[in-house]
């Protein structure tokens, strides 16, 4: 996303497939830290290769849980990111693809994950 001439947009597209998670483990990016975590806020544009059926989750939370939300998300939806730590999952038959729009006042994805999760990178 960065290779890309811009001044503050970083732009992804991710293709989830059936049964699986992406954006995982549930990362953040709200705190100007950089090179550790850098402030971005993100939008997600959903679509589905089966749109009248079906959905996709989304979490979005924080530490303290004063923002914890899990959203059904159908086709043509846009979820905004302000803070937190956020993942996504296709369920089984319902292949997700999702557009990535991220803006800050840094131009450089840095994430942090969730602890509680983070083993999860481990072999």
């Amino acid at each position: 996303m960065e290779d890309r001439d811009a001044e503050r947009l970083l732009v992804t597209e991710v293709v989830t497939p059936a049964g699986h998670w992406s954006s995982y483990p549930p990362h953040k990016h709200d705190t100007d830290d950089p090179p550790r975590e850098t402030q971005l806020e993100e939008t997600y544009y959903y679509r589905l290769r089966e749109p009248d059926r079906g959905f996709a989750l989304q979490r979005v939370y924080t530490d303290d849980r004063s923002l914890d939300e899990t959203l059904a998300v159908r086709d043509r939806d846009v979820v905004l990111v302000p803070r937190g730590y956020h993942t996504v999952s296709a369920p089984p038959g319902y292949i997700v693809y999702y557009l990535n729009v991220m803006a800050g006042p840094t131009r450089q994805w840095a994430i942090a994950n969730d602890p509680d999760h983070e083993w999860t990178l481990q072999p």
